[in-house]
């Protein structure tokens, strides 16, 4: 871990080596106690993606780049690698996106509360985080954490070497603004390739079948979201 100043220079250097035009064009800055970096040749609506060391118990970590500031005050881990990312709309308000392996065995935790093995990705704004991780009776397991004012569906998509999959992830109430939910993925083996988790109002904004509809709700893991997914699909569940 490193203070809030070496944190900044280490993105400020880090953005430098992956995108070389923003040599000179990245700055560091302290102001009353909160840090940021400053990129003055990039638009808004883009993010900086923080990779973490493996070595750290952190996950990635997308921070907005709004006027061409980042708050890094909350990350506080010096990344490995810096990247400048553009996200579509839905995705830069309501979503995730990972895009390079991670492993379930590695040292990462997803925020405070875990202290486990797991893959998965938070926004640096705590809107949304995102963990999946080995459970002890064998089941991989994924967790969101949102801002309720995101919705109350989550859908995850991801990549792994033996393939890919989807679920929906019904995101119950847990304490005042946000929405859990907890659900269980079928084998994917040790690594992710690529994670995408996009949260929704409702059933309506997500491209349903009835075969995805049926192994989401069995796949619900807590009492909260299974009551959630019978107020939501009545019968079915």
């Amino acid at each position: 871990m490193g203070s809030g100043e070496t944190i900044a220079a280490n993105v400020a250097e880090r953005l430098g080596e992956t995108v070389p035009e923003l040599v000179g064009h990245v700055t560091p800055r302290n102001e009353d106690g909160r840090v940021y970096v400053e990129v003055d040749a990039v638009v808004d609506g883009s993010m900086l993606e923080l990779r973490p060391p493996v070595t750290v118990r952190e996950v990635p970590v997308w921070v907005e780049l709004k006027h061409g500031r980042a708050d890094l005050t909350d990350v506080d881990f010096e990344p490995v690698a810096v990247s400048v990312v553009s996200w579509g709309e839905e995705h830069a308000q309501r979503g995730l996106l990972v895009g390079f392996p991670q492993m379930l065995l590695s040292p990462a935790l997803a925020g405070q509360r875990r202290n486990v093995p797991v893959a998965g990705g938070r926004r640096g704004d705590g809107a949304l985080e995102l963990w999946i991780e080995p459970g002890p009776g064998g089941e991989v397991l994924a967790a969101v954490d949102a801002d309720a004012r995101l919705g109350q569906l989550a859908e995850l998509s991801w990549t792994a070497a033996a393939g890919g999959g989807r679920l929906l992830v019904a995101l119950a109430g847990s304490q005042p603004g946000r929405r859990t939910g907890l659900a269980a993925l079928p084998e994917i083996g040790e690594q992710l390739l690529e994670i995408d988790l996009l949260v929704h109002e409702g059933l309506g904004d997500a491209a349903v079948d009835d075969e995805l509809l049926q192994a989401s709700v069995a796949a619900a893991r807590s009492q909260a979201a299974r009551e959630l997914w019978g107020r939501l699909t009545g019968p079915l569940a």
